[in-house]
């Protein structure tokens, strides 16, 4: 069995390649599939970067795990959420995919004020998806590591846009997906509210119409009085029905629909990335 395509972690691969990121604000028109709403354009320049596999391995499925990191987590709580990710990982759910010969890659982002890439792997087997859980996930001295990237608040556009560039990107770390999935998971909106919820939209209805891409929320609720609040946040922020991705050879291809999956507290975590996991896998 060839040895997994695995590489770790990729801040130091990310440091010193410059990305502008541009956000154009063309959204009130129509869009295919989206009534009376436009995807907002995220522009980006040339990669200087030479890529890491000039001859990716082939995947099913890319799961790109976007992950809120602000204070607002306490330490003990970032560890049961990793912790419940790290248990959908290792479950007999995805076992029972790898035995069906399905392959996956995962992929870590991080996001706070701003966002960063972790790590990234290619599995075939349950043993190399307990392995990737153990780094990137769970294990005996994870803590949550918002000092690593400036964090005054949450921002989950920084989030996806770090996502989408991990995405344009997959080739360089060893990739080649057939689809692609983003899983959004924290416990509170952004703030400040910088980029409306139209926009957050617009941004996931490009990622799916460009980059066959469905984006999935794990909002996880804390307060009673709150909780329908976030849960209808991240409603908004996922991928909307109706949509399909042009595939350039005279066809689209129709794409699946995003689903908020509501964890109850962050030792739900589990519960829902099981059931977020197999959402995005059929």
């Amino acid at each position: 069995m060839p040895a997994p395509k695995r590489l770790s972690s990729l801040f130091n691969v990310v440091k010193g390649i410059a990305f502008s990121t541009v956000l154009t604000s063309a959204m009130m028109a129509g869009e295919q599939g989206v009534a009376g709403q436009e995807a907002l354009v995220l522009e980006m320049p040339g990669l200087s970067a030479k890529p890491e596999n000039p001859r990716p391995d082939v995947v099913d499925r890319l799961m790109v795990f976007t992950i809120d990191i602000s204070k607002s987590v306490e330490n003990d709580e970032y560890r049961a959420m990793m912790k419940g990710f790290y248990d959908a990982a290792v479950s007999d759910d995805l076992a029972q995919q790898f035995n069906a010969g399905m392959t996956f890659a995962f992929a870590t982002v991080f996001f706070c004020g701003t966002a960063k890439i972790g790590e990234i792997a290619v599995m075939r087997t349950s043993e190399e998806a307990k392995d990737f859980a153990e780094k990137a996930f769970w294990n005996t001295d994870t803590g949550n590591p918002y000092e690593m990237i400036p964090c005054r608040n949450t921002n989950i556009s920084a989030g996806l846009i770090k996502a989408r560039e991990l995405i344009v990107r997959e080739s360089e770390f060893g990739i080649n997906s057939l689809e692609r999935s983003i899983i959004v998971a924290g416990d509170g909106v952004s703030n400040p509210r910088s980029v409306s919820l139209r926009d957050l939209n617009g941004m996931t209805v490009a990622l799916a119409q460009q980059h066959k891409t469905v984006v999935y929320g794990i909002p996880i609720t804390m307060h009673d009085d709150s909780s329908m609040d976030l849960v209808n946040y991240y409603a908004q922020l996922i991928t909307p029905p109706g949509l399909s991705y042009d595939t350039g050879e005279g066809y689209t291809y129709p794409l699946k629909e995003g689903r908020v999956t509501r964890a109850v507290g962050f030792e739900d975590v589990a519960k829902a990335a099981r059931e977020t996991f197999m959402l995005s896998m059929f």
